[in-house]
């Protein structure tokens, strides 16, 4: 009988450890396309060019704390799996924990894909499981599910941008994030 309230009490240890991301396990995203008219005097060079943009944002940030309850034990590290349900691709990130905080040191990349980086999520179902550990030794390890949708798609007003740098006129794509700034991100 002993043994039996013993492993309850293991089981349900594990089963009350919450674990999030700041923004929860529901997501939704903001895709954002307008076209602004840039107008370029840059030096003794007058050009007018046609910019079409896109982006698309993750409510609650792109980037965010990872958060577990550690019901007061020591936790230094977590490494994170995710796997997108739309591709069965995987990512992987390893990442320095506060237990004080109950949450990741720094901030973890959800949405943002560069050459360098992958996010943690894609649209859809995505499987994290995690594995924490203080020092070498495991301290708990499980999996939830962080679910992203797409909340609506918003068109921005056509712009006019002046530009009188000749960086802005050869790469005009680097202003859409002024282009969005200036449209209020399409509200």
């Amino acid at each position: 009988m002993k043994s039996f309230i013993i492993l309850i009490s293991v089981f349900l240890g594990q089963a009350l450890w919450a674990q999030s991301f700041e923004a929860g396990n529901d997501m939704q995203t903001v895709k954002l396309n307008g076209d602004f008219t840039l107008r370029c005097t840059a030096g003794s060079k007058y050009s007018t060019r046609y910019v079409y943009c896109s982006d698309e944002y993750l409510m609650g940030g792109t980037h965010q704390y990872f958060l577990m309850d550690g019901q007061g034990k020591k936790i230094d590290k977590v490494n994170l799996k995710s796997t997108y349900s739309s591709n069965g691709r995987e990512v992987k990130k390893s990442v320095k924990f506060d237990s004080d905080k109950s949450r990741s040191k720094k901030r973890v990349n959800l949405w943002i894909e560069t050459l360098l980086q992958k996010p943690m999520l894609d649209y859809g179902n995505n499987k994290i499981e995690y594995t924490a550990f203080n020092g070498n030794d495991v301290v708990s390890s499980g999996e939830f599910n962080v679910n992203v949708s797409l909340k609506e798609t918003r068109e921005c007003d056509h712009d006019v941008i002046f530009a009188r740098n000749d960086s802005d006129c050869d790469f005009p794509d680097r202003l859409c994030d002024r282009y969005f700034s200036r449209q209020n991100d399409c509200q």
